[in-house]
């Protein structure tokens, strides 16, 4: 698909991977930059490519033209497909990847896809399937996207400084983007858990009967209904409300440590940063905290 269009191309995408506090970044950044109008994630490049450009482009088509504009959608992290696409079609675009310890991400990832119905078995039953360590392999991906973007137009967050110092987190991702310095004090934003899952849904096929029809209005680009339900009691009556979520199992976590220490000693290499914390799991925590929270008490990680 060709870049002809007559509307203005984002500057930037944030671009995963899930849980790793897209969304605390999106709502931090909400009236600062150009953000979609009604979604967070737009998926085109990923799902929705064969509507085209020009309908991509349109959900940005309110954004002040005095400010950079982009969006967050972690689903591009690992799909070579959509990493080609926004190279072709948005050459000078920058990219924002958070990356977080990643057996934790692997939990909370697995806990939203329990919420969402899009699983129904134990977490020990996940990972045998194909790509569930696949988005844990930040060293494999980010090389590539280095490949594409170039290392100077990819900016690196690790999740770790969100919860020691989230002013300062921000403060890279403003200078990044070229926008004045957004002050966390003033904001709503700083102490806000955001998309944490601490509970099963209540009904799994309620759950995903409702997430169908979520995602089906979103497809048609429904976003003023689908955010009004968000709103409502509804949301957690249909995802929440059932047993609390059991911490990972410590055999589990040990043994998915092993698996991607290579993955994590790349990294360090590739970004000149100590991260042995995350070999030996002393930043797992074992609840959900899932949400993105600046910083606070908990951990944090939307997206």
């Amino acid at each position: 698909m060709g870049t002809q269009s007559s509307l203005r191309l984002p500057d930037f995408i944030g671009v995963g991977p899930p849980r790793t506090a897209t969304t605390w970044l999106h709502q931090a950044l909400t009236d600062h930059v150009g953000l979609p109008e009604g979604v967070k994630e737009t998926d085109f490049f990923a799902y929705r490519y064969s509507k085209g450009l020009d309908w991509y482009l349109a959900h940005f088509r309110n954004c002040p033209s005095e400010l950079p504009m982009g969006e967050f959608s972690p689903n591009y992290f690992i799909w070579a497909q959509a990493r080609e696409r926004i190279a072709r079609d948005i050459p000078a675009c920058k990219i924002i990847c958070t990356f977080r310890e990643p057996v934790e991400r692997m939990y909370s990832h697995y806990r939203k896809a329990r919420e969402g119905g899009y699983l129904t078995c134990s977490f020990e039953e996940c990972l045998e399937r194909p790509q569930a360590l696949e988005w844990s392999r930040y060293a494999t991906h980010l090389k590539a996207w280095w490949e594409h973007f170039g290392a100077e137009r990819v900016l690196v967050l690790i999740h770790d400084d969100l919860k020691s110092d989230p002013q300062r987190f921000l403060d890279e991702v403003c200078d990044f983007l070229g926008i004045v310095k957004i002050p966390l004090a003033s904001s709503s934003i700083e102490s806000k858990t955001v998309n944490a899952v601490p509970q099963e849904p209540r009904n799994p096929r309620l759950a995903q009967l409702a997430r169908r029809v979520r995602d089906r209005l979103q497809g048609r680009g429904d976003y003023a209904l689908v955010n009004v339900l968000k709103r409502t009691p509804l949301r957690d009556f249909l995802f929440a409300g059932g047993s609390p979520f059991e911490p990972i199992r410590p055999e589990t976590a040990e043994r998915l440590r092993r698996i991607l220490r290579p993955e994590v000693d790349a990294l360090e290499e590739m970004l000149g940063r100590d991260l042995t914390l995350w070999k030996s799991g002393g930043s797992h925590r074992s609840p959900d905290e899932t949400g993105a929270t600046a910083g606070l008490s908990a951990a944090a990680t939307g997206g």
